[in-house]
């Protein structure tokens, strides 16, 4: 801020307040994204991917029950 000495240029506080918005968003969605694949790939390594649940939550989101879910996972060994 020295650079400008006693003058901040509001004009461009503003676009860089506006833009850090949008890219805020951004930011969210790809880590949201990141951490969906990044749990897909774990359990496919680790041999725990259920292919067949995982179709068909894709193919009808509707069928998910997180509470018995939960419960099953707790279940798990």
């Amino acid at each position: 801020m020295q650079a400008f000495g006693t003058v901040i240029p509001v004009v461009g506080i503003a676009l860089i307040v506006g833009i850090d918005r949008f890219m805020s968003e951004a930011r969210a969605i790809t880590n949201v994204i990141g951490n969906g694949v990044g749990s897909l790939v774990v359990a496919r390594w680790q041999g725990e991917l259920d292919r067949d649940r995982l179709k068909q939550v894709l193919d009808n989101p509707s069928t998910v029950d997180a509470e018995r879910d939960a419960a099953e996972l707790v279940g798990k060994p």
